[in-house]
């Protein structure tokens, strides 16, 4: 009974509790609403006053700036005489008494400010006489009366009063104002402590009233609602899959499973249920435990996603993709597996690798062959051609080059981004990567009228990179300048280092990149969306393919211009120690001697592009002392020398050298001179400037190699490539052609040859399977692997050049060719 008796106390008193909070709460919802209805009338009345104030202080200003106006109008006519400078004086004069009537109504409610007022209109009058009477005489007696009556002290006392008196106004409004503002500050602090009382009295009572009254029903009703939406949506995203999903029991036995599930294996759901998983796929080969095994030890760490086999009913097999998942239940950890067939995107990875390999191979030797042959054609080598075929010829070659450039982007950003491309990262000065790229793109930026200027320090920049992939990031971004800027342009190419990495700037004169662009500018086949920029062609491949390179090497690049201003990429790279690689092939050292540093500096870089070490003399005793010491190949000599005779400089480095002589070339804008000069004398070849671009460093290798006919064996199975890279060649010696590693082996055991240049994919199988007959012979030649293939950057281990087709050009493999023979002949 005492249990009923205090139930029924508590039920009543419930009601009670009730009842208070449905009459105390309307009761404080009228107080605060009366209470904030007041404090809302307060804060009108002092916004209104607030308003008053202001607009009474600038009627004040208004008055006093009129009274300014009139003084300067006075004074510019009393200096200069000029009716003109009376105009703000009149104009002010017309509106001052409206103005002052004006002030007089706003400040009718004010007796001390009519007070102020009364004085400033008395000044204001006296201001004015002073001002007519100077008006005056500078009418009648002229600037010099009129300028000593102005200079008198009674116009800047009248004008000092009259700024008092304006100051003590503004001040007293601004006290009135600052006084209102207080005090309406304060009714606002009690406002906002009264309106939390009520609110939170209003609340409590709502609070209580919910809490005694719904809240063992209501939560038991939300409860049962939210299991049954739950369960009905999650039914629903379970059959509703496209993947199939299986769960599954901690022995590994299968629980339920979606339609898609019976679709992919061609099981009924009630046929499987209870049945081991490993029916379908085998999760966890191996002993033991199911749960240990498929989370590699640990039962918790099923988690992730991987592929196995699939097994349908009909025993047929599928790739099949599987995401895991763990759940808790009661009796412990059960198992998701969300499966998906990727059999069909298994073979179209299939047939994309093989579309590579076929783009690689099929494409890139033939494109090589025509590019190869158009150079040719246009450098004369089958004889002149006309205007018309030259031009002809043009248009093939730089429409062959968009489209070598359109393939090569294609496979590298469908090879980077699978990371299937390595890196051959070594420590690299990114000033060479700069002048390479600049210097490949020199025809490109002269056929649109366009320089490119670089900016780099002295010091090396060293970063940790692929030279190969840095020269492909300063390409696409300098070519990309060079396309966007108007004939005339200039392309900005600076470098710049710190302790915290190296940054490279390209920067055109172009009109910039659409703001609505700048978000997508780095993906693939990206596009701004304008006529001009079409019109530029290319496949929006680029700069997609220089971040990812860029990624590669740890660095970033980004936009930092603003549209109309021209195109400026920027990227940075993580510093590296520079270090000399272990197995770097020894550098043949020449002496530039020019008294010119400048024409000295230019002849230098030219010789160290091509593989030289190079050092500069400038004087002519530096000349001599610097080619006695015998630490040089050969002397490249610039005449005439500013602080020696042309003559006397050659004998004085033939004599003093003695038998360390080395031979001389002379690059002179002078004409060869009789063969007397050449008595005693090694002057190897005389050069005329302006100089041809290669022509020092053909001189060079032609000087040290002393075997003008060097015998060239070229393994190339694509006949037209044959014939390209013969024509080539022929400058640098005999090309013996071999269409298969067998034919290649023959020739290999009959003849001694001072180069092998060999490809890849060949009928009767690897170019590189030569290369084990190529190391018995003595002495070994260089190798050069000129392949349609991507290779391993390792394969430098056992060659001495690894160049691609379609990525290099007939001209660099000649380059090479050259280096390499020059070398093994030095």
């Amino acid at each position: 009974m005492s249990d009923a008796r205090e139930q029924d106390l508590a039920r009543r008193g419930l009601r009670l509790a009730n009842y208070m909070t449905l009459l105390i709460a309307p009761l404080l919802v009228l107080a605060a609403a009366v209470f904030l209805l007041m404090a809302l009338r307060n804060a009108d009345l002092d916004q209104r006053e607030v308003e008053a104030s202001y607009e009474r202080r600038a009627q004040i200003q208004r008055v006093f700036s009129l009274l300014q106006d009139m003084e300067t109008g006075q004074r510019g006519y009393v200096i200069t005489g000029r009716a003109g400078f009376l105009e703000p004086y009149d104009h002010a004069l017309r509106q001052l008494d409206s103005q002052i009537t004006a002030l007089e109504q706003l400040l009718r409610a004010n007796p001390a400010q009519r007070g102020r007022l009364q004085t400033l209109k008395g000044q204001s009058a006296a201001k004015q006489q002073i001002m007519a009477q100077a008006i005056a005489i500078r009418r009648t007696e002229g600037a010099g009366p009129a300028a000593a009556h102005t200079a008198s002290e009674r116009g800047k006392v009248a004008m000092d009063a009259i700024r008092a008196t304006v100051d003590a106004m503004i001040q007293a409004e601004s006290s009135a104002l600052d006084a209102r503002l207080a005090e309406a500050r304060g009714a606002r602090v009690r406002v906002e402590i009264f309106t939390g009382l009520l609110l939170a009295m209003i609340l409590g009572a709502l609070a209580l009233s919910a809490v005694l009254v719904r809240r063992h029903t209501r939560a038991r009703q939300i409860l049962i609602d939210q299991i049954s939406n739950e369960a009905a949506r999650q039914q629903a995203i379970f059959e509703g899959s496209l993947d199939a999903i299986v769960t599954f029991n901690p022995s590994g036995s299968i629980e339920t499973m979606n339609r898609a599930a019976e679709a992919m294996f061609g099981w009924k759901r009630e046929e499987l249920r209870r049945r081991d998983i490993s029916l379908i796929a085998d999760l966890a080969p191996g002993e033991g435990a199911f749960l240990r095994r498929l989370g590699g030890g640990d039962p918790a760490g099923i988690t992730g996603a991987r592929e196995v086999v699939g097994r349908r009913r009909n025993g047929a097999t599928f790739d099949a993709e599987i995401a895991l998942g763990s759940m808790q239940q009661s009796d412990g950890i059960h198992g998701v597996a969300a499966i998906r067939d990727v059999s069909d995107r298994k073979q179209a990875e299939r047939a994309k690798d093989e579309f590579v390999s076929t783009v690689s191979h099929e494409l890139r030797t033939p494109i090589t062959s025509i590019a190869g042959s158009l150079g040719l054609l246009e450098s004369g080598a089958a004889g002149a051609l006309s205007d018309k075929a030259a031009r002809l010829v043009y248009i093939a070659r730089t429409s062959c080059e968009r489209l070598v450039r359109l393939i090569n982007d294609l496979l590298d950003i469908e090879k980077i981004a699978a990371g299937k491309v390595r890196f051959d990262m070594q420590p690299l000065d990114l000033r060479t990567a700069a002048r390479q790229a600049i210097q490949d793109l020199g025809g490109f930026a002269g056929d649109h009228g366009v320089t490119i200027r670089l900016t780099a320090p002295d010091a090396p920049l060293t970063v940790n990179g692929d030279m190969d992939r840095l020269v492909q990031v300063f390409t696409n971004l300098v070519s990309n300048a060079v396309k966007f800027s108007p004939p005339g342009g200039r392309v900005d190419v600076s470098l710049r280092g710190d302790e915290a990495g190296v940054r490279a700037r390209v920067s055109d004169q172009g009109p910039g990149v659409p703001e609505s662009f700048h978000a997508s500018i780095f993906g693939k086949f990206a596009q701004a969306d304008s006529s001009s920029a079409r019109a530029k062609g290319g496949a929006g491949l680029g700069l997609a393919i220089s971040k990812e390179i860029l990624d590669r090497h740890q660095g970033r690049i980004r936009l930092v211009s603003a549209p109309g201003d021209g195109a400026v990429f920027e990227f940075e790279l993580p510093p590296a120690a520079a270090e000399p690689a272990a197995n770097a092939p020894r550098q043949v050292r020449l002496l530039v001697c020019e008294g010119d540093p400048q024409t000295a500096e230019t002849l230098a870089r030219s010789l160290e592009r091509d593989g030289f070490a190079v050092d500069q003399a400038h004087t002519c005793a530096s000349a001599v002392e610097a080619a006695s010491s015998g630490g040089y190949a050969a002397v490249v000599l610039g005449l005439p020398f500013p602080d020696g005779e042309g003559v006397a400089l050659v004998r004085r480095l033939a004599e003093e050298s003695g038998e360390r002589r080395p031979p001389i070339i002379v690059v002179s804008a002078e004409p060869e001179p009789d063969a007397d000069l050449r008595g005693g004398v090694a002057i190897a070849d005389w050069i005329d400037t302006p100089l041809d671009p290669g022509r020092l460093s053909r001189s060079v290798r032609k000087l040290l190699s002393g075997n003008d006919a060097a015998c060239i064996l070229h393994l190339d199975d694509d006949p037209d490539l044959v014939e390209v890279v013969r024509l080539a060649l022929a400058g640098a010696g005999e090309v013996l052609a071999a269409p298969t590693l067998h034919a290649a082996r023959s020739l290999v055991r009959r003849r001694r040859f001072d180069l092998v240049v060999l490809d890849v994919g060949l009928p009767d199988g690897s170019g590189l399977d030569l290369l084990a007959e190529i190391s018995r012979m003595e002495p070994k030649p260089p190798v050069i692997v000129y392949s349609g293939e991507e290779l391993d950057p390792q394969l430098l281990d056992r060659v001495d050049a690894v160049l691609t087709k379609s990525r290099t050009s007939i001209e660099r493999l000649v380059d090479t060719a050259h280096r390499l023979t020059r070398t093994e002949g030095a």
